[in-house]
C-alpha cells in the first residue's frame, strides 16, 4: 500500500514497512508511535485517514557546504550546517471510523421570518475646522518707489 504523508511542511511517498527521514520531531522520545496526516492513499486501502509511524532514532543529517569566495580579493570561506533529522517506520493506515447517525442528520426548518427594518443613521453634519489663511509680507513702499525711477 502506497501513501502520501505529510509532515511539516513537506510531502513524502512511503510504503507500509519503509524507513524515510523527515525534519526533526522534537516533541517525540524514540520509541513512540506517532499519526501522520495522510494526503493521498493508492490501492485497496483508500478508506484510510492518517498512517502510523514509529520513531526509530533522532539523528544530524550530512553536513552542507556553503562557500563563499570573491575573485582577485584572496577571500575565502566556508562553513556548514548540519541538519537535525528523525527517522521514522511506516506501521500502516489507520481507518476512520463512520458512524451511521451522522448519515441520518436531520435537516432543521429555518423559520422564513422577515427581516428588520433597519432605519437609516441621521447624518450629522461635522463642520470642519477652520484654516488659517496665510499672511503675505507687505513691501515696503520704499522699494516701490524705487522700482519706478
Amino acid at each position: 500500500m502506497t501513501y502520501i504523508v505529510e509532515s511539516g511542511s513537506k510531502q513524502y511517498t512511503v510504503e507500509a514497512g519503509q524507513k524515510f527521514i523527515v525534519d526533526r520531531l522534537k516533541t517525540v522520545a524514540e520509541g513512540d508511535t506517532i499519526t501522520l496526516n495522510l494526503v493521498y492513499a493508492y490501492g485497496t486501502d483508500s478508506a484510510a485517514t492518517s498512517v502510523q509511524a514509529v520513531v526509530l532514532k533522532h539523528q544530524r543529517g550530512v553536513k552542507i557546504r556553503v562557500t563563499k569566495y570573491l575573485p582577485k580579493s584572496n577571500y575565502h570561506r566556508q562553513y556548514g550546517p548540519r541538519a537535525e533529522e528523525t527517522v521514522l517506520e511506516v506501521v500502516g493506515g489507520v481507518a476512520k471510523k463512520t458512524t451511521t447517525k451522522s448519515a441520518e442528520v436531520a435537516v432543521e426548518k429555518v423559520d422564513a421570518k422577515p427581516a428588520k427594518k433597519t432605519t437609516a443613521a441621521k447624518t450629522v453634519a461635522v463642520k470642519k475646522p477652520a484654516t488659517k489663511k496665510a499672511v503675505v509680507a507687505k513691501k515696503p513702499a520704499a522699494s516701490k518707489a524705487k522700482k519706478a525711477e
